[in-house]
């Protein structure tokens, strides 16, 4: 069975015509679609304090809204929404094998762990309740996965486990990065999207570690 288009939705911060201009320039500089505007949704990230930011509250507000979006959409299409997706932006590595097992199980949630206890990619159905996946779960921690684990169970929503993802928090991960990509080039190129021509002319050199 085919899988049909999905609908990408980058939430940007700050919110303000500031970063909404700043999302554009980055979409068209990297020539992600022929027509980014109309291929993306842009959204703001809920505005909260930058003394005591809560990233369940801003993750909470995305899933709903993204789910607004869903409604929307397949209102139009007549057709039933699928899971919403969260992607870190950290963690460039985009496993879209992962990516595509997730619209395969749209019933069952989808947790790709990071090294660092946290994770980069998770999958939410669209009958898990939105008040209580982020609830009172530690950010930056150890335990990270684990707790958002726990709530998805707690709440009734079966999970699946995917591969290990890795997250761009400190130097040595840049260049951990570098050797993992110099080893998939010739493996896989899927695991990126392809650089425009004016980026590669300006590629950096390879860092060796």
């Amino acid at each position: 069975e085919e899988l049909k288009p999905a609908k990408k939705i980058l939430f940007y911060a700050p919110p303000t015509q500031q970063g909404l201009e700043i999302m554009r320039e980055i979409l068209n500089s990297l020539s992600l679609c022929s027509q980014p505007h109309q291929e993306w949704v842009l959204l703001p990230m809920v505005s909260v304090s930058l003394v005591a930011s809560d990233l369940g509250d801003q993750l909470t507000d995305a899933l709903v809204r993204a789910r607004q979006v869903q409604v929307e959409e397949h209102h139009t299409a007549n057709a039933l929404p699928g899971p919403v997706i969260f992607l870190g932006m950290d963690a460039p590595e985009l496993p879209l094998g992962e990516l595509v097992s997730a619209f395969e199980h749209p019933d069952t949630a989808l947790l790709c762990p990071s090294d660092d206890g946290g994770y980069g990619m998770l999958s939410v159905p669209a009958t898990a309740d939105a008040d209580s996946i982020f609830d009172g779960i530690r950010w930056s921690d150890p335990l990270t996965a684990v707790a958002q684990l726990k709530n998805l169970t707690d709440g009734g929503v079966p999970v699946r486990i995917g591969q290990l993802m890795h997250d761009m928090d400190e130097p040595d991960d840049v260049l951990n990065l570098c050797a993992r990509l110099r080893i998939h080039h010739l493996q896989d190129s899927s695991l990126l999207p392809s650089l425009p021509n004016n980026a590669k002319a300006n590629a950096a050199p390879s860092v060796d570690s």
